[in-house]
């Protein structure tokens, strides 16, 4: 979702190439993720550590390929999202309809140019004084953190802001995060095209199948924040619910007033978190 952009035919200026959500991801991306880094390291078997997103496209990847599924020892989920309440991530909903109005007055590279534009002006005004108190106070409110001196200032404006964060993407995907924003969500669905001829046309159906997260059987750890305001407690207690069939490790941890960004970019996540993971990942392995 960023340059270099990188398609055998496609180029960003091609509606096309932003045609993906992270179904896409789930199901080209991640096994190509691994059979690349399972070549790099001359290996059979791989570990994975999922983040946000990252945990979604694990649980839909591993439950719908058996073969992947065969090449993961063990699977760490950190903020592991499936199931949102409304509003969980900012009522993403408000949004995309939004962004849906605009890019309908835009040419087809609306995709890029936003994102584009986003990351021309966050490290710009987060990178002065006063614009990095804000930028912070954003990061909080609306993603959760620990303590807002638990990051490094130069690190989070230069490589976070300017660079990681906001990362490219479609608006399909976001969209995709938005239709999961749903009270009565008790299920993990693929994208919905918005009507019922366009997902017959798709699917088959009229309305998205569910990933049969039962059928992710690997073994998983997780933990979750519990000052995380985009993935609550609570839903991210719904979404392990789902993975019925999974061989946790052990019970999933609470890690005590983490946010959403703080499992990747706290400086305390050194030492009360990695260790864990690592640890974790070698009784996988070992198991």
């Amino acid at each position: 979702g960023r340059p270099p952009y990188r398609h055998a035919t496609l180029g960003p200026d091609d509606a096309a190439f932003w045609a993906f959500s992270w179904d896409e991801m789930a199901a080209l991306d991640l096994p190509a993720t691994v059979d690349h880094a399972l070549h790099v390291a001359n290996a059979t078997r791989a570990s994975f550590v999922g983040h946000s997103q990252g945990t979604t496209l694990a649980m839909a990847g591993l439950a719908e390929n058996a073969t992947l599924a065969d090449l993961v020892d063990v699977a760490v989920l950190l903020a592991p999202v499936a199931i949102l309440d409304e509003g969980a991530f900012g009522n993403l909903t408000g949004l995309v309809g939004a962004a849906d109005w605009l890019c309908a007055r835009l040419p087809e590279t609306c995709d890029m140019s936003i994102w584009d534009a986003v990351h021309a002006a966050a490290p710009v005004l987060c990178a002065w004084p006063l614009g990095y108190a804000a930028c912070l106070e954003a990061l909080c409110d609306i993603a959760g953190c620990k303590a807002k001196n638990n990051y490094n200032e130069t690190v989070l404006v230069r490589d976070i802001f300017g660079h990681s964060y906001f990362a490219g993407t479609s608006w399909r995907n976001v969209d995709h995060f938005a239709q999961m924003e749903r009270p009565d969500a008790t299920a993990l669905r693929r994208y919905d095209f918005g009507t019922a001829a366009l997902n017959e046309a798709y699917y088959g159906r009229p309305t998205p199948p569910a990933y049969d997260l039962a059928r992710f059987a690997n073994r998983v750890a997780a933990f979750y924040g519990t000052g995380d305001r985009l993935v609550p407690e609570a839903n991210a207690r719904s979404t392990l619910a789902l993975l019925s069939n999974a061989a946790f490790l052990e019970p999933a941890t609470p890690v005590d007033g983490y946010g959403h960004g703080d499992f990747i970019w706290s400086l305390d996540a050194g030492t009360i978190l990695f260790p864990q993971v690592a640890a974790l990942l070698d009784r996988g392995v070992k198991s």
